[in-house]
Parts: structure tokens; C-alpha cells; sequence
């Protein structure tokens, strides 16, 4: 990913985070409104050897600079913020994790995912009358 479209991407994800704390309404649910903050940060550089990927630089730098502008800017505790890199960033401990915010989300709560990292697209039937291309997109 270019160094100007993950500025793009993490600047869109910082001005979601400051809208959710200065009051700014949707059509749907005042953001002031969430209960808790919560953010599951994922960052993965390293990919397992012999998988043709290619490594990247600064996905590990992302998830944390990410993780400090939510905390800081963004009025999300410091323990409602996870993040897997690399090796911990495998299905199971996505799982797991996923499993332990559902134990801790409540109803009116927010919820950030965010992944650096890289994606493919493939052909799948999955979800065909949705995608244009006819194929999904995923996370590696």
C-alpha cells in the first residue's frame, strides 16, 4: 500500500474516531450516544515463508500509531484496546479475540476493527449478486 493511500486510510479512521467524540450526528444514532469504545487493531508485516507474500513495512506502526490517537484523541481506554500482530494475528487468535469483545460489547457500545495489512480479491460464489466484479475481497 502507498505511503499516501494508508495516510488516507488511518486519517479516515482518526476522523471517525473525533466525530464520535465531538457530538457530530448521523441520520441514524447520535455518536455521543455509544456507552464504551472499543478496537481490535490488526497489523500484519510478516507472512509465513514460502507463501509467495511479500513482506510489509509499517503495518505494526500503524496499529500502534492508530492506537495512540484513539486513546488520546478518540476517549477510548487503554484496555479496550487490542492489538495482534504478526504471529498473534493468525484465524485462531482472531477468534479468540472477536470472542472476548462479544463477552464485553454491550448494545449501545462502538466497535472499531482495523487491519493493516494486505488483501486479495477471489472469484467465490459467496455474495455474487453483490459484488460487480463477481469476486470478494479478503484479508491475508
Amino acid at each position: 500500500m502507498s505511503e499516501k493511500r494508508r495516510f488516507i486510510l488511518l486519517f479516515l479512521v482518526v476522523l471517525v474516531a473525533i466525530f464520535a467524540t465531538t457530538g457530530a450526528k448521523s441520520q441514524t444514532i447520535e455518536l455521543t450516544t455509544f456507552q464504551e469504545r472499543w478496537a481490535l487493531l490488526v497489523g500484519v508485516s510478516a507472512y509465513p515463508e514460502g507463501s509467495g507474500i511479500p513482506p510489509l513495512e509499517h503495518p505494526k506502526d500503524d496499529v500502534q500509531q492508530l492506537q495512540s490517537v484513539l486513546v488520546t484523541r478518540g476517549a477510548f481506554e487503554p484496555s479496550h484496546v487490542e492489538i495482534l500482530t504478526d504471529e498473534q494475528a493468525t484465524r485462531t487468535g482472531l477468534e479468540t479475540a472477536f470472542k472476548n469483545f462479544r463477552s464485553r460489547v454491550k448494545v449501545n457500545d462502538l466497535v472499531l476493527f482495523y487491519f493493516s495489512g494486505r488483501g486479495a480479491r477471489v472469484l467465490s460464489g459467496l455474495y455474487a449478486d453483490t459484488e460487480q466484479d463477481g469476486s470478494n475481497e479478503c484479508l491475508l
